[in-house]
């Protein structure tokens, strides 16, 4: 992530997202289950552990390292993989991490759904 940032790629690590591929099966739905979707943030209470671990906005796990082949800005060994793409969506004018979901709530078009969900005391 640094050569990304340095490059200026990204800005700041909150406008990555990581791609992830893990060998070893075990480890990788470890890894999965401190990586929940969206739906599932009310159930563990909007901490997804995974992307502040990493500190970006995004973390997708992968199931081989195909989709690492053509980026710019990984590495690799036979253990694992891992990449920075610019995060997808836009960004949460309350914590800054990016979101496909920004704009979705008519009441506070600015956030993401995280922020949604802990102003109306969710979570």
């Amino acid at each position: 992530m640094e050569q990304a940032r340095k490059d200026k790629m990204v800005g700041s690590s909150l406008d990555a997202k990581i791609l992830l591929y893990v060998a070893d099966e075990k480890l990788r739905q470890q890894l999965a289950a401190m990586n929940p979707n969206p739906a599932e943030f009310k159930q563990n209470n909007g901490v997804d552990a995974l992307r502040y671990l990493l500190i970006c906005s995004q973390v997708e796990l992968l199931e081989n390292p195909d989709k690492l082949a053509d980026l710019q800005y990984k590495s690799e060994s036979e253990l694992m993989a891992i990449a920075v793409v610019n995060a997808e969506g836009e960004k949460c004018d309350r914590c800054w991490n990016y979101s496909v979901h920004v704009g979705e709530s008519s009441e506070h078009p600015t956030i993401c759904e995280r922020c949604v969900s802990a102003l109306a005391g969710e979570f």
